[in-house]
């Protein structure tokens, strides 16, 4: 429809035959019927020319205001500082400055100030509370170790509680606080005056410490006790005997005692496997 008004208004206005042209010939009138129909299509055009004009006013003031802020942003922080140091400048000579002292006869005096307060009375200085004596301490009797209890052969579990040495470790085994001495296994001091051997005797114990932390362990003692009370028998961490790797890494020596037969074999053959490869205890010429 509006295109169509344009031609009407283009051939209206074209140059006539004798040469003249006609500008703003007045439209034929429009019929009812097609100015209602035209209506709808004008209303909507100036409403999107509206929203439109509206959405590239309000780009235009939010690119304004971010430009703005920062372009004024920076050279308003000198002007606020500067405002507050005379803020605190202001503040502070406003105070009631001291008054000066005067002099009279090598005695200092202070020089009352124009405007001057009644002395108030300090509060009386409470005395500090009577200490009130100690009852008297009464040292409990010391708790006797349980006594030791044999376990019968099998496999027990248990859990790491502390490390005497590489080879004597506290567990707590059955609800109950046991020390346990790896059979068959001697491992050097931690005070041994040769400095290689303390040194392996602190790795030993780094080793018992490392499996018994890491994996489940299971005690297998062979139903006697030692000297202390000790249980004596063998300890595997995640299926790994504690005795039996510290001989493979040569940090433990064989003695064979309080072991069976197979396992003294195991052992042997541990042993002889670290000297063969020169490790720990065990050095080559």
């Amino acid at each position: 429809m509006i295109k169509r008004l344009l031609k009407q208004f283009k051939a209206s206005n074209a140059p006539q035959d004798d040469g003249t042209e006609v500008w703003l010939d007045p439209l034929p009138p429009i019929e009812p019927s097609r100015r209602r129909a035209l209506r709808l299509p004008i209303w909507v055009l100036v409403a999107g020319l509206t929203l439109w004009a509206g959405a590239i006013v309000a780009g235009a003031v939010w690119v304004g205001s971010r430009v703005y802020s920062r372009v004024t942003a920076p050279a308003a922080r000198p002007v606020a500082t500067a405002l507050v140091a005379v803020r605190e400048s202001a503040m502070h000579t406003s105070a009631p400055s001291a008054t000066p002292a005067r002099t009279i006869a090598g005695i200092t005096q202070p020089q009352p100030s124009a405007t001057t307060e009644p002395p108030t009375a300090e509060p009386p200085t409470p005395e500090p509370p009577a200490a009130e004596p100690e009852p008297p301490t009464t040292e409990s009797p010391a708790e006797e170790p349980a006594p030791a209890v044999e376990l019968p052969a099998g496999s027990y579990p248990a859990r790491l509680t502390g490390i005497d040495s590489a080879v004597r470790i506290e567990l707590e085994v059955e609800g109950a606080a046991r020390t346990l001495q790896l059979a068959g296994i001697v491992v050097p001091a931690r005070d041994d005056p040769d400095e290689r051997r303390a040194a392996l005797a602190a790795q030993a114990e780094a080793l018992t410490t490392l499996l018994g932390q890491g994996s489940p362990l299971l005690v297998d003692p062979t139903g006697e006790l030692g000297t202390e009370g000790e249980l004596v028998g063998r300890l595997s961490a995640g299926g790994i005997d504690v005795g039996l790797e510290l001989v493979r890494q040569g940090l433990a020596e064989v003695t064979g005692a309080d072991v069976e037969e197979d396992y003294a074999a195991q052992l042997a053959v541990a042993q002889d496997d670290a000297r063969a490869a020169c490790v720990g205890l065990w050095t080559c010429p």
